[in-house]
């Protein structure tokens, strides 16, 4: 039985942490030309990741989710909807990680195209929330050393130079027989990516499995822990009306990617910049590249979140099993 994960503490005697030096969600609008992205996430002095995803569409252009990380080049994206490998989606798509944001060029209309509007979700590497790693491929087994600090509770693996892999995403509810494609609207797959649980200093992939250790082959992993007070990697069984999970935070999750892992059904991803209240709420779809949408599937509570039973996103099925990332 799925049982929700609270979050587990770096050390016993750690400090609760700032979380919004660490996570941000932000609303911009395109301007076609350089833009300042200020969120006051240091990303040149610690590093780390952005997500981005356009909202909204005046004229038909690309609209696919885009990662960068500072542990790649500076303009080589990639797209959680898409098998695509690493590349610049536009001249100057990305100018320079800053210590209070990023800032982007001219040349993109999935991140900076004038009159539309767009969400960036900034993840810095910090101990216990989050860490980017990249490598190369294997084949045999092989550990990957990390310094997440702390136990990963998931991590979202993509091949950087292959285009016929799905991003594949271990997620400690499911252990290490099964993982989900983020990519799909899909269930979970029995390829093991690993072959035990990985530990605070290093993670050992599974032996010639082609989704995290193809021979040759260039990869990035993104690492999350569940942090006290500011991030949980966990799970919930829906119960076919309102659910309340409790994440142990000190205030309602800001962030939220939810799968049903049983199931071939998307990953929902809501935020508070763009609203998580009582009533309808904007949501995106981390495997397509569909414009936001609205439904009432989230609701506001105060140490974690609620989920409730809608049709459009079924999002709590009664006895069906979920897994999530949520942010504080």
């Amino acid at each position: 039985m799925f049982a929700a994960d609270l979050g587990v503490a770096t050390t016993a005697t750690a400090p609760a942490p700032v979380i919004t030096q660490y996570f941000s969600p932000t609303i911009y609008s395109g301007n076609g030309s350089t833009q300042k992205i200020v969120n006051n996430i240091n990303l040149s002095s610690f590093g780390g990741m952005v997500w981005q995803k356009k909202r909204t569409e005046i004229i038909g252009y690309n609209n696919n989710h885009v990662i960068f990380d500072t542990a790649r080049n500076l303009n080589s994206a990639l797209f959680p909807d898409l098998y695509n490998v690493e590349s610049n989606p536009g001249s100057n798509t990305f100018i320079s990680w800053n210590s209070d944001g990023f800032t982007m060029g001219a040349g993109s209309s999935r991140l900076n195209q004038l009159g539309e509007t767009y969400i960036s979700w900034t993840f810095r590497k910090a101990a216990g929330f989050f860490d980017v790693v990249t490598y190369t491929g294997a084949g045999n087994s092989q550990t990957i050393a990390h310094s997440l600090g702390a136990i990963p509770r998931m991590i979202i693996f993509k091949q950087r130079n292959q285009s016929t892999t799905v991003w594949a995403v271990y997620h400690q509810a499911l252990g290490t027989a099964l993982h989900l494609p983020l990519n799909l609207a899909a269930g979970t797959a029995a390829f093991p990516l690993l072959t035990a649980t990985p530990n605070a200093s290093n993670f050992t992939l599974a032996s010639f499995e082609n989704r995290c250790n193809q021979s040759g082959v260039n990869y990035v992993a993104y690492l999350f822990g569940s942090l006290a007070s500011g991030s949980a990697v966990g799970s919930y069984t829906g119960n076919g009306s309102t659910l309340s999970v409790d994440c142990g935070f000190a205030a309602g999750a800001r962030f939220l990617l939810i799968k049903r892992s049983n199931s071939s059904t998307n990953w929902y991803i809501w935020d508070t910049a763009r609203g998580i209240a009582s009533g309808n709420d904007p949501h995106l779809i981390a495997n397509t590249n569909a414009l936001e949408a609205s439904t009432d599937s989230i609701g506001p509570n105060a140490v974690g979140f609620n989920v409730i039973q809608n049709a459009t996103t079924n999002i709590n099925v009664s006895g069906a099993p979920y897994v999530y990332l949520a942010i504080a």
